[in-house]
């Protein structure tokens, strides 16, 4: 019997070599495991190549179960359908609704096709995108959602309740039914994230379902058994602020606390101390210990769709271990299409990892086509902005100007810029580094106040590195970045020496560990290796 798979890094990538090593532990291969059957993971399509094999009794019981009901189904046939979001669920409502009399909507989800009917939700979760979708749907006639719900002023097995309109949800209050289960939040080690909600047992509670709705749930239905779908099983709750009234039905979400202080409190200078590992192998060479914690920023570029984004996230997290998050904060910067998708994936599963954007443009809104604004990504929880980088500088023609007011607009919207600076293959071998490199940060932060640029993080990217699988040696790098924060010493003072330097320029595990061993250099901006989720771990583990 083989479970937990997918923590081995051959199990989801589909790997032929650790399905082959699967099928060699037995004679023949069984699978019962019907809500990973569907997957393309190495031990579901791996050994059925190699043994002979057959599907489990319960395997084959949900196929037939779920064969009988898309397949000519008997009347009447009526769904019962729940969860936190409507987005996850509207492949399998078009689907049912081509052969079911009814669909019973219920859980979070229930919310947003009550707003649709333009009933009074207060703050409970809803998904204003997709009210428009949820009122076509209602207009089939065979949607039926509740009437009804309880109101109670705190989420306690002992609370006590009143029946209201389930459009007509009081503002003060929240909301819930007799199901058993509740959202709670969870402790995370993250400042700049609030924590994401996790499932627990409700036990015995005072409110429950009113007595015309428990006799209408004594009727006997013919029920079809069977476990549920996995389709959604990636779908993650909204985190709410602690003092928003909620409405929840079938669960029961208690809102997790979201600072509202400043930017500095909510995006600190991150720090360690002098006994952390990463910090006992950084002494700079005058023997003065550095406190500026390792930043490794995983810049994606034009590569991975949100669903790939979504798997590249969740296998670094099996690769990363507690202690690995201790010595050195972790960042991806996907693209803008997979943004949402992959904040929803770290704030779900509580994955400690920074989330970055690529860019953004300095007007919070306006006739700017295309672009995307800084509080836009401020709303998705983005922690880190890549301002300047030198693709565009040079493809888009980013001038000095333009990087100086996107720092700006990054920073009054409360996330980190990361600056970014370094100088072509000419300017390098004319001897012009020190002096353009120094130019571009001064055109950055000119006349920016002390505390605002302690917020920043500055990135060396020599041009002729990028992509290029060329590497500026380490004492060359640490040079540069020497320069870099000389500069900045010059026009923000001791603050400089706060400030964490990125190295940038082809950073991969096999150089890693040497480029950090210089004092100056504070991480890595990693661009092709950040791509492959093995690569991008051993360079966060470069320590090891």
């Amino acid at each position: 019997m083989i479970e937990n798979l997918r923590f081995e890094a051959g199990e989801e990538a589909n790997d032929p070599a650790f399905g082959t090593n699967l099928a060699g532990l037995g004679d023949v291969y069984v699978n019962d495991a019907f809500g990973a059957a569907h997957r393309a993971h190495a031990s579901i399509v791996g050994p059925p190549r190699l043994l002979p094999s057959a599907a489990g009794r319960l395997l084959a019981r949900e196929v037939e179960v779920l064969s009988a009901l898309i397949d000519g189904p008997k009347s009447p046939f009526v769904v019962v359908l729940g969860g936190a979001k409507v987005s996850d669920k509207l492949g399998v409502i078009d689907a049912l609704l081509q052969n079911c009399d009814q669909i019973l909507v219920g859980g979070a989800m229930a919310f947003t096709f009550l707003l649709a009917q333009g009933g009074h939700i207060g703050d409970s979760m809803v998904e204003p995108d997709q009210v428009k979708h949820c009122g076509q749907l209602l207009e089939t006639g065979k949607i039926l959602i509740p009437t009804d719900v309880v109101a109670t002023q705190e989420i306690s097995p002992t609370a006590t309740g009143r029946h209201v309109g389930a459009k007509s949800i009081p503002t003060v209050g929240r909301v819930s039914t007799s199901d058993r289960r509740r959202r709670v939040p969870t402790p995370t080690s993250s400042p700049a994230r609030p924590p994401s909600c996790g499932t627990a047992r409700w036990e015995s509670s005072r409110c429950r379902r009113s007595r015309r709705g428990r006799a209408r749930s004594r009727r006997p239905w013919p029920i079809a058994e069977g476990s549920p779908s996995s389709v959604a099983a990636t779908a993650r709750p909204r985190c709410v602020r602690w003092d928003s009234p909620i409405a929840s039905i079938t669960y029961r979400p208690v809102a997790a606390p979201r600072s509202s202080s400043s930017s500095r409190e909510i995006f600190p200078v991150c720090k360690r101390s002098a006994a952390s590992p990463a910090a006992r192998s950084r002494i700079d060479r005058v023997g003065v210990m550095a406190d500026r914690k390792p930043l490794m920023a995983g810049n994606w570029k034009m590569n991975h769709n949100h669903l790939e984004a979504i798997q590249v996230v969740q296998k670094l997290s099996y690769r990363l271990e507690k202690n690995d998050y201790d010595a050195v904060d972790v960042v991806v910067c996907p693209a803008f299409t997979a943004l949402r998708s992959v904040q929803t994936t770290l704030e779900g599963d509580r994955i400690p990892i920074g989330l970055g954007a690529q860019n953004c443009w300095y007007e919070n809104e306006g006739a700017f086509t295309g672009e995307v604004s800084p509080t836009m990504l401020a709303k998705l929880h983005v922690q880190y902005v890549i301002v300047g980088h030198s693709e565009r500088r040079q493809l888009m023609g980013e001038s000095d100007d333009i990087v100086a007011k996107k720092l700006r607009a990054v920073i009054a919207a409360g996330m980190q810029p990361i600056v970014c600076c370094g100088e072509t293959l000419e300017q390098r071998e004319a001897g012009e580094t020190d002096d353009f490199v120094a130019g571009q940060i001064r055109a950055a932060f000119a006349s920016l106040p002390a505390d605002k640029a302690g917020q920043c993080v500055v990135a060396y990217e020599p041009i002729w590195a990028i992509g290029t699988g060329r590497t500026a040696t380490p004492d060359d790098a640490n040079a540069t970045i020497g320069v870099v924060r000389s500069t900045l010493r010059d026009l923000v003072g001791g603050t400089a020496d706060e400030m964490r330097i990125l190295y940038g320029g082809s950073m991969k595990p096999g150089n890693a560990a040497e480029l950090m061993a210089m004092p100056e250099i504070d991480g890595g901006l990693v661009g092709g290796a950040s791509l492959d989720p093995d690569d991008y771990a051993r360079i966060i583990r470069y320590a090891k």
